[in-house]
């Protein structure tokens, strides 16, 4: 990560650390099959949009993308064992979402914790 990028990461750091856990809250009673469907546009969202969390677009891009982000993350928070970005963990006990889907989406949040030096984002 270069020093420039290191402001940009702590407050992606900070603005997640209050998202998730909204997210989490805002997924209470949320059907495992709703969660799955969820799951997946969050999983679409990050993998085509993830950039413009840290470049400007169109005006509600970097917003989108941020929320799919911190969504997706409070979905696999559900998952046993719960998730870990950038050094923060989340985790609801009890938890239901099942193991594929929790792997489709944590492929994506490690994709973006572990850009490739030329995409050194985060």
């Amino acid at each position: 990560m270069t020093d420039t990028m290191r402001p940009v990461r702590d407050l992606l750091v900070i603005a997640l650390s209050a998202a998730v856990p909204l997210h989490i809250h805002e997924l209470r009673g949320v059907d495992e099959t709703e969660m799955v469907r969820i799951a997946h546009t969050c999983v679409d969202e990050v993998a085509s949009r993830g950039d413009s969390l840290m470049f400007r677009s169109r005006k509600g891009a970097s917003a989108e993308a941020f929320n799919a982000l911190a969504r997706g993350l409070a979905i696999l928070a559900h998952a046993p064992g719960g998730v870990e970005f950038l050094g923060q963990h989340w985790e609801v006990p009890g938890g239901m979402v099942d193991s594929a889907t929790a792997d489709a989406v944590a492929s994506q949040v490690r994709r973006i914790e572990t850009c490739s030096p030329r995409e050194d984002l985060l």
